[in-house]
């Protein structure tokens, strides 16, 4: 574990926000442009990322473990659940606007931050297991975190989930890492244009405020 490539990792990853923010404050990406990039990013960059630590990481968990590290992620959203009732009523939060709170403190940026920070944390063979967590991520956010935003809280699964890019590249890495090893070198994942793109993207949101 090495904090300072951590540290580093921030840094960059601070960055590149930073160009998204300011290329967006200075009309060099509009909102059709970031709709456009961010599409780019969420159908094809992400889920290309998420195969490509497939291929490349070592399989350092065996199947139970990995079994149980999914059991364990599921149990970690369960309890995100439960701990954000009390968590907006601390906050005193208005009725009005406790789904979209609740929302907040339940889903984090996973799929975007995870796998740098992971990789910097334990090495590039564990970039795979961020995969693991996208997943449960995705199942969870599409069907109670979707009802949570409509202001009903309840589990509502879809199976056009399934089908969505990052869904469907996640099960197919999953697949992948159960039956092989890694067939590419670790150095030749594209995450050079996966990460800027993905800090650049997000970082334009709060430039419109």
């Amino acid at each position: 574990m090495d904090i300072l490539s951590l540290c580093r990792r921030m840094v960059m990853l601070f960055f590149c926000m930073a160009c998204g923010f300011c290329a967006a404050k200075g009309g060099v990406m509009d909102t059709q442009s970031n709709k456009k990039l961010s599409a780019l990013v969420v159908n094809v960059a992400n889920p290309m990322q998420i195969l490509a630590s497939a291929l490349t990481g070592e399989r350092l968990l065996s199947t139970g473990q990995t079994l149980r590290l999914a059991g364990l992620i599921a149990l970690i959203y369960l309890a995100l659940i439960a701990l954000s009732f009390p968590a907006v009523r601390l906050l005193r939060v208005r009725d009005a606007e406790r789904g979209l709170y609740r929302f907040m403190f339940i889903f984090s940026n996973t799929g975007f931050l995870g796998y740098p920070v992971v990789e910097s944390l334990l090495g590039s063979g564990a970039a795979f297991y961020v995969t693991i967590f996208v997943l449960f991520f995705q199942l969870f956010c599409w069907s109670y975190g979707a009802s949570l935003m409509r202001g009903a809280a309840r589990f509502r699964f879809q199976w056009k989930v399934l089908r969505q890019a990052r869904v469907a590249g996640a099960r197919c890495g999953s697949a992948r890492m159960r039956h092989s090893r890694s067939i590419c070198p670790a150095g030749s994942r594209p995450r050079c244009c996966t990460r800027p793109s993905n800090m650049s993207a997000i970082s334009q949101a709060p430039s419109s405020c």
